[in-house]
């Protein structure tokens, strides 16, 4: 399913899930001396929790649609 308007907030997990796990990869890489890796790997998780996040939204708002 594609993002429309009528999803609101949903559009906006996946980004926000990136870049809330890369300010904490940058938290968490800063006291374990590897930033880049903490950065990426930050980034990389809230990334996939946004995204599982979105599908499981838009399929909990097409099966209440049928």
């Amino acid at each position: 399913m594609m993002p429309s308007k009528d999803n609101g907030f949903v559009n906006f997990l996946m980004p926000f899930g990136m870049i809330s796990g890369a300010v904490i990869g940058i938290i968490i890489g800063i006291f374990m001396n590897h930033l880049l890796y903490g950065v990426i790997i930050g980034g990389g998780i809230g990334y996939l929790f946004g995204t599982l996040t979105y599908f499981l939204k838009v399929k909990k708002e097409m099966k209440n649609k049928n």
